[in-house]
């Protein structure tokens, strides 16, 4: 097995997972924003939660949480993209017999490690 630089791009994939990261939490931070207090309060909607939140905090009380969020959610989607494009890159699924089969394998080895790297920071996620 021979590396080769130009064919394994580590800082371009960790780049691309670390900003997706600021799209995707851009619109589910509202939306953890009102589960978080629909889970907290009971015999209320979402719709309820939602003008709640917006008459008494604006629309800063649905992204207050918004820079954590993405602090820590960037590890965690930066290490899936960047493992995952090059553990494919490395086994060529595309070339194997059965390719569906190690697209799945590629990408849960890439979910396995980067929860194992980044689960400290989950704890410290939770714990705030």
């Amino acid at each position: 097995m021979e590396f080769n630089n130009e064919s394994y791009n580590v800082a371009s994939t960790l780049l691309i997972g670390a900003s997706t990261t600021f799209a995707h939490d851009f619109f589910i931070t509202p939306c953890d924003v009102i589960k978080q207090r629909l889970q907290l309060c009971k015999n209320l909607n979402a719709r309820t939660v939602f003008s709640q939140v917006m008459k008494d905090e604006g629309i800063k009380g649905l992204y207050r949480s918004y820079p954590i969020t993405v602090f820590m959610n960037i590890p965690f989607s930066a290490m899936v993209v960047c493992v995952n494009e090059n553990l494919k890159t490395m086994i060529k699924p595309w070339e194997k017999e059965n390719p569906h089969l190690w697209y799945f394998v590629c990408a849960g080895i890439a979910g396995g490690m980067a929860g194992v790297i980044t689960n400290p920071l989950d704890v410290v996620k939770t714990r705030l």
